[in-house]
C-alpha cells in the first residue's frame, strides 16, 4: 500500500470514528458542554492555521497572477484559470471573506458559554454536534493537502464536507428547537454563527465536487455537474428555508450562488465557448436571487404577521 492510500484510510478511520462518538460527546456535554465548546474551537482554528493546503496554494498562485498583471485592469480570480482544481462551479474571491465573520461569530459564542452569559445554557445541546464538525473540519484541513491531490484521493475532502455538513445540520436542527425560547443575544450571538457555518459548509461541498469532477470526468459532466449545482443549491437553500423558518442558511448559499455567477468559472484549458458559461453564471444568479427571495419572505413574515 502506497503512503498516501494509508493515508486516505487512516484519515477515513478516524472520521468513521468522529461520526460514531457523537453520543458519547451528548453524553460528556451533559456536564462539560463549556468545555468541550472551547476545544473543539481551538483545534478547528489551530487546524485552519496550518499552512500547506491546497487552497493556500491557489490563493499563492492568485497574488502572484495580479502581481504579474498589475497593470491590467482585468479581475484576478481567488482560484487561477489555470489551475488543475478550478471548476465550471468556482466562487468569486470575495465570497470567501465569509470565513471572517463565521470565526469571529463562533469565537463570540464560545466565549459566551464559558462565560455562561444569560440563558446560553439552553442551547448546549447544539455542542456534541458542533464538536463532531470541527473534528471533521481538522480532519478536512489534513486531506485538503498536495498529497492527496491524485484523482483517486481528492475524493476525501469532498466526502469530509459533506459529513461535517451533516454535523452542522443536527447543530442547526437543535439550535431551530430552542430558538424562540431563547433570548435574543443567544439567538444573534451564539446560535447564528453556527447557522452561518452550516449555509457555508454545505456550499463549500458543492464547490469542492465540483472541483473532484473537473479533475475526473469529461467537459461535458462538468457542465452538467455546474447546472446542477446551481439549481441544487437553490433548492436546498429554500428548503432549509421553508422547513425551518431560519433565512441564515439560505442567505449564505445565496451569498454563494452570487459568487459563483461573479466568477464565470472561465479556465485557460476550456474547452466550452462563452455562451455554456454565459448560461451557467445565470443560472446560478437567477438560482441565488431564489434563494434570497425566499429568505425575504421568511424574514419579514413576523413584521407581516403584527400588521
Amino acid at each position: 500500500m502506497r503512503r498516501a492510500d494509508f493515508a486516505v484510510a487512516c484519515v477515513t478511520a478516524a472520521a468513521a470514528v468522529t461520526i460514531a462518538a457523537v453520543p458519547k460527546l451528548i453524553a460528556i456535554c451533559s456536564t462539560h458542554w463549556r468545555a468541550v465548546s472551547a476545544v473543539a474551537y481551538a483545534v478547528n482554528v489551530v487546524a485552519v492555521s496550518v499552512p500547506g493546503r491546497i487552497d493556500g496554494e491557489m490563493q499563492e498562485q492568485a497574488r502572484r497572477r495580479k502581481a504579474q498583471s498589475a497593470a491590467s485592469t482585468s479581475k484576478s480570480p481567488a482560484i487561477p484559470e489555470d489551475s488543475e482544481f478550478r471548476s465550471l462551479f468556482t466562487p468569486a474571491g470575495w465570497a470567501f471573506a465569509i470565513w471572517g465573520v463565521i470565526y469571529l461569530g463562533e469565537a463570540f459564542a464560545v466565549a459566551a458559554q464559558l462565560a455562561d452569559v444569560g440563558d446560553v445554557a439552553l442551547a448546549k445541546d447544539i455542542v456534541p454536534y458542533w464538536a463532531c464538525a470541527c473534528a471533521l473540519q481538522t480532519l478536512w484541513c489534513v486531506a485538503f493537502r498536495p498529497a492527496f491531490r491524485a484523482p483517486r484521493h481528492f475524493w476525501l475532502s469532498s466526502a469530509l464536507l459533506l459529513a461535517e455538513a451533516w454535523a452542522l445540520g443536527e447543530a442547526h436542527r437543535v439550535a431551530r428547537d430552542v430558538v424562540d425560547r431563547v433570548s435574543t443575544l443567544t439567538r444573534f450571538g451564539v446560535l447564528a454563527p453556527f447557522a452561518l457555518h452550516f449555509g457555508w459548509i454545505m456550499c463549500a461541498c458543492l464547490v469542492n465536487v465540483n472541483s473532484f469532477v473537473a479533475k475526473t470526468c469529461a467537459i461535458d459532466t462538468q457542465l452538467a455537474f455546474g447546472f446542477l449545482s446551481a439549481f441544487g443549491g437553490a433548492a436546498l437553500g429554500v428548503g432549509v428555508v421553508a422547513s425551518t423558518g431560519d433565512p441564515i442558511v439560505g442567505a449564505v448559499i445565496a451569498w454563494a450562488l452570487a459568487a459563483v455567477a461573479s466568477d464565470q468559472g472561465k479556465r485557460t484549458s476550456e474547452t466550452l465557448g462563452d455562451a455554456p458559461l454565459r448560461a451557467l453564471a445565470k443560472a446560478a444568479k437567477w438560482s441565488g436571487a431564489v434563494a434570497a427571495c425566499a429568505c425575504a419572505c421568511v424574514a419579514v413574515r413576523p413584521f407581516l404577521a403584527r400588521a
